[in-house]
């Protein structure tokens, strides 16, 4: 009869194996339990890297154009910043440019009439609001506000939205989406 006692070994070491990175207090505590459950396993938060950010208000973003009936369509690449491209409840195809924050840059994006799509930064999470906005339009009201900056270089990033930005864009919140059809005639 063969002893067990390799495979005890074994065992052993994939337990040293896995409660290892966890540290010593957390591993002691979960030894001494005998048996783990499930809130002894649950995943550490962790810093999301920007490619999860985008995905994540991608999915986000989606939603609530989808719920505001827009059609959201993804390009198989990401070719002159189109991210997406919507449908409008009016009909129009519209080219979208999704961004984590309110955004314009000429050189990029300028006379290609092209919808920024971004949420208000501060503070992440639920709830927060989204803004649909036609580049150019969002562009010339920047302009005026920055252009006689030593900084201004014909682009612009707000790191927070504050009150004159937050009233320029309060027409273009994905609250006013479903009311105003973003501007659309609804067709027949």
């Amino acid at each position: 009869m063969r002893s067990i006692a390799p495979y005890l070994l074994v065992i052993q070491a994939v337990k040293m194996a896995i409660l290892a990175p966890l540290g010593a207090e957390r591993s002691a505590k979960m030894e001494n339990a005998g048996t783990t459950t499930v809130t002894d396993q649950s995943p550490q938060p962790h810093k999301l890297t920007s490619r999860e950010i985008e995905a994540a208000n991608r999915a986000e973003a989606t939603a609530l154009l989808i719920r505001a009936g827009f059609r959201v369509y993804r390009p198989e690449a990401d070719v002159h910043g189109e991210d997406l491209v919507v449908r409008e409840p009016g009909g129009k195809l519209s080219a979208v440019q999704l961004k984590g924050r309110p955004t314009v840059e000429w050189a990029r994006y300028g006379c290609r009439e092209i919808l920024m799509l971004f949420p208000d930064p501060k503070p992440p999470g639920a709830n927060r609001d989204w803004f649909l906005v036609g580049h150019d339009e969002f562009f010339k009201w920047v302009e005026k506000k920055h252009g006689a900056s030593p900084k201004w270089d014909r682009s612009w990033s707000y790191p927070k939205i504050g009150k004159e930005l937050r009233a320029f864009l309060e027409n273009h919140s994905h609250r006013s989406w479903a009311r105003a059809g973003n501007g659309c005639k609804a067709t027949s």
